[in-house]
């Protein structure tokens, strides 16, 4: 039963996903502040721009690219 019920969520994937780190950064929002709710998003998003680097996702210079030298 649980698993036809997953089968019919493996094509709105994204959005669950979207909907459970929404969910969590609200939490996180409303109990924290946002202060320390922007600071551990951002540790977060920098964790894994780390690890997608290291994992050569990633290319240093065209990330930098990308933040800095917009045209």
């Amino acid at each position: 039963m649980i698993m036809k019920s997953l089968d019919l969520l493996m094509p709105y994937r994204s959005r669950v996903i979207g909907i459970v780190i929404g969910t969590i950064i609200s939490i996180l929002f409303l109990t924290l502040g946002a202060g320390p709710t922007f600071l551990i998003v951002l540790l977060m998003l920098s964790g894994f721009l780390v690890g997608k680097w290291i994992d050569r996702g990633i290319k240093l210079k065209t990330l930098l690219n990308f933040l800095f030298l917009k045209k």
